[in-house]
């Protein structure tokens, strides 16, 4: 809910600090129709001045002068209320432009998406329709209502809907957000943990490049991550903190789950499995079976068919196959 009510005071404010012009609404002196006629009127007399006027009016209009006061751009994505904003952008300055991560620059947002009014004016530029707001954040947001973003639904800095914390997008390679993971690091001792040969000794030398972790290049016949470290160790970081660099997750077992009942831990399987001619069918060699079916048609991924014949199996000894191999 903290989305909304931002969003609800952002309008408050516009509506609350701008000024009416003097004798705006003289001529709306009617009632029912007759005013409805009359307010229509008095909006079609206005003259457009465009969505680039936009950055003029946010001059004015969309800073802070409420929390910290210091007349920096009122962001509904980093504002924090009650505490220190995680960045701030300064008018003109910081706006958009390139940007790498959050916190770069600001950009335009519409409330509504201006794909629900295919870009039409004069709702493309309506000061009430847009608003300041982080450009990366924005970018991720795409056609979805305010607050909602291409990604999951994770949430920024200061808790809001957005593509940051709880979901950081970090690269190794391109250096992205590392600094953000820095920050979350300092004064901990960390772990990354996932599956082998996905990266995580990478990463840390990303973090920390002088530690020079052993690492290995991308398979070229499996095209994944290879195998490289073969025992946990922690070690001490430049920016006080310490991270334990593990061995990889070769994979992992399943036990008191009967052959019989596997495929309902495979929700798109049992969805399909009263389809199968017979109903005790464990999607193998049966004729006419739905799951096997789908599978053909693609509507089931085939690694999820290959993870379900292995497990059926109990096959444990290569866990790491080859992910364009034919079922």
């Amino acid at each position: 809910m903290k989305n909304i009510y931002t969003f609800l005071i952002t309008l408050c404010f516009n509506f609350g600090f701008t000024q009416i012009p003097n004798g705006y609404y003289d001529t709306a002196t009617g009632s029912g129709y007759t005013l409805k006629t009359q307010l229509y009127n008095i909006i079609n007399n206005q003259t457009d001045q465009g969505y680039n006027a936009m950055d003029n009016f946010f001059l004015s209009n969309d800073l802070d002068q409420y929390y910290e006061n210091d007349n920096t751009i009122l962001d509904i994505y980093s504002e924090h209320p009650l505490g220190a904003d995680p960045y701030n952008f300064n008018p003109q300055v910081d706006e958009c432009g390139n940007y790498t991560g959050e916190g770069d620059c600001y950009s335009k947002e519409h409330v509504i998406p201006s794909s629900v009014f295919n870009d039409a004016n004069p709702m493309d530029g309506d000061a009430h329709n847009l608003l300041p707001v982080d450009g990366r954040v924005n970018g991720f947001r795409g056609s979805f209502p305010m607050g909602r973003v291409d990604d999951n639904n994770l949430a920024s800095q200061n808790g809001i809907s957005n593509p940051t914390q709880n979901g950081l997008k970090i690269s190794a390679k391109k250096a992205d957000n590392l600094g953000p993971i820095k920050i979350k690091m300092k004064n901990k001792t960390s772990m990354f943990s996932g599956h082998s040969g996905i990266g995580k000794s990478t990463l840390v030398n990303a973090i920390e490049p002088s530690l020079n972790l052993k690492t290995k290049a991308i398979s070229e016949l499996h095209q994944q991550g290879q195998h490289t470290t073969t025992f946990a160790e922690m070690f001490d970081l430049s920016f006080d903190a310490r991270i334990i660099d593990t061995p990889g997750i070769k994979g992992f077992g399943v036990v008191d789950i009967e052959a019989a009942e596997l495929d309902q831990y495979f929700p798109e399987f049992f969805k399909l499995k009263s389809n199968c001619k017979f109903h005790n069918c464990q999607h193998v060699h049966e004729p006419k079976c739905a799951v096997k079916k789908a599978v053909e048609a693609d509507e089931i991924a085939a690694s999820r068919y290959k993870s379900y014949i292995q497990i059926l199996d109990g096959e444990d000894a290569n866990y790491r196959t080859d992910v364009h191999d034919p079922i």
